[in-house]
């Protein structure tokens, strides 16, 4: 059904100028159909007018969707290596939280012994003694099931009051007095008078080993733990 303008077929819609060698505004449109006003020699071709048929029209939308597509593969690739690095920094931050956990835990036990012995035998108090370290080397790339025997009495853990029965990506240590892991790293030395909690981990398994690391020491009798937690090679 042709189009309606006001009620008058499109093709009978007056033109502004007249056609060429016509004698005034004449019946018909630049593109009338064949047997309506307007169709004849006088446009230049049947149906069209003197400028003949209009000139085909190429689709930008085509273009510009190639140049899209083009632009957003690289984008993509970009985006998705960026949320790849965001995950596993997220994964790796949240297993570092077992490494704060445990050395906080583990200076709380040296305080809280020295308090003790404090109590029972007044200005005669020591630090509880060096642990084992547990486990005996630093997991790679993988979390390491404690026994029973590894926080016994013999390992010196028994003097701390600690204990962990679930896998850990890290070897815990304690050490009184000497042989410190802090400070060969850039982290405080305690001194004979202090004790260093520490967790070493190597979550990606290359050799390359991250460090956290509560210190404490006495002082007036009583024993001060550092403000804040040492940390070398976090994401190690």
């Amino acid at each position: 059904m042709p189009c309606m303008t006001l009620g008058v077929p499109w093709y009978e819609v007056r033109m502004a100028s007249p056609p060429p060698g016509g004698p005034g505004p004449q019946p018909g449109y630049a593109h009338p159909p064949p047997g309506q006003p307007g169709y004849g020699p006088q446009y230049g071709q049947p149906g069209y007018g003197p400028q003949g048929p209009p000139p085909k029209k190429t689709s930008s939308c085509l273009v510009a969707g190639i140049v899209a597509a083009v632009l957003a593969v690289p984008l993509l690739g970009v985006v998705a290596a960026l949320g790849i690095y965001g995950v596993r920094r997220y994964l790796v931050a949240a297993k570092t939280a077992e490494a704060k956990t445990s050395i906080a835990a583990i200076a709380r036990g040296s305080v809280a012994a020295y308090e003790r012995d404090s109590a029972a035998q007044g200005s005669g108090a020591t630090l509880c003694p060096t642990a084992v370290d547990v486990p005996g080397r630093v997991p790679s790339a993988k979390k390491y099931m404690p026994v029973a025997s590894d926080f016994d009495a013999a390992s010196g853990w028994d003097c701390l009051e600690f204990r962990s029965s679930v896998p850990m990506y890290y070897q815990l240590s304690y050490r009184q007095g000497a042989d410190y892991r802090g400070p060969a790293r850039g982290g405080v030395d305690p001194g004979v008078d202090g004790f260093e909690a520490a967790a070493t981990g190597d979550l990606d398994g290359d050799a390359q080993t991250s460090l956290f690391v509560i210190t404490g020491e006495v002082a007036n009798g009583n024993v001060r733990t550092a403000p804040s937690v040492f940390v070398d090679a976090q994401f190690e």
